[in-house]
């Protein structure tokens, strides 16, 4: 087998006992193929083994896909997903078929789609953070059920203040998930284009909004709002306090995911 491909990773999800053990069983085959690896558990610092691997095979569900690619967002590192969780829309293989999809990635990494992702920042009093969002970006209310008050803004455009239960800032890949159960739009994963969505419009017609790549949404806390919080992925979260400023961009090609639209496309047959 000739591949390109010099690194590989392979992260399961931990305390899976089942994901650990296929995990060793790929290891001992790219092993006996000459190929460069090592076997980590989730939630660790992968850089410790590789610092940009060709490939990452990921033996978990979505959660564990998302984590893992948003490490290595903007590397071009290839992740490819192995499900070991209920849906399955990032994973491209089954632990039945792995080393099919396996060989194939090896064989023509190439072939790997390039998808968007949601660059962000956060500037505010107590902190500033930055970083990326493989499927979304949701500022929501925390303990307490009342509206929460942004000033919304498109590039140098403001929209107001949006008075909701929160905003849903989603990429293509992520269209399906929290968007739209608060009524967003399912868009094509290889869309170069994001969106967001309000959660509950307080006495308003306030509709999802799609946006080329390179618009930046801006949302600004405004007083009167409860305890917030920016969630990242649904994995991290931040605390929001009045005056804190989300800056929310597109980042195109920043993540290789190997797989085709077709999966992608059978998956809906479920919603």
């Amino acid at each position: 087998m000739r591949t390109s491909i010099k690194q590989i990773l392979i992260v399961y999800k931990k305390d899976n006992g089942k994901a650990h053990g296929l995990g060793n069983e790929i290891f001992d085959w790219l092993k006996e193929h000459a190929l460069d690896c090592f076997l980590a558990c989730s939630g660790q610092n992968y850089k410790d083994f590789f610092q940009n691997p060709g490939i990452v095979l990921v033996l978990g569900g979505d959660g564990t896909i998302l984590e893992v690619a948003r490490y290595f967002t903007g590397t071009g590192t290839i992740i490819l997903g192995i499900n070991f969780g209920r849906v399955g829309f990032l994973a491209s293989a089954e632990p039945d078929n792995w080393k099919e999809i396996l060989k194939k990635a090896l064989e023509r990494p190439e072939d790997a789609r390039k998808c968007l992702a949601l660059e962000w920042q956060l500037h505010g009093k107590n902190c500033s953070q930055k970083g990326f969002a493989i499927n979304d970006l949701v500022v929501s209310h925390g303990k307490v059920a009342r509206l929460v008050n942004l000033e919304l803004n498109i590039d140098d455009n403001n929209l107001g203040c949006l008075r909701s239960d929160g905003v849903i800032f989603f990429s293509p890949l992520g269209s399906s998930g929290y968007n739209y159960s608060a009524g967003g739009p399912i868009i094509h994963p290889a869309s170069v284009v994001l969106g967001m969505t309000p959660v509950c419009p307080f006495m308003s017609s306030s509709a999802s909004l799609v946006f080329p790549a390179k618009t930046t949404f801006s949302v600004k806390m405004e007083k009167n709002s409860p305890d917030c919080y920016l969630t990242v992925d649904g994995q991290e979260n931040w605390q929001l306090q009045y005056g804190d400023v989300l800056y929310v961009r597109g980042q195109t090609n920043a993540v290789r995911l190997w797989g085709n639209d077709q999966k992608y496309i059978s998956h809906l047959a479920r919603f």
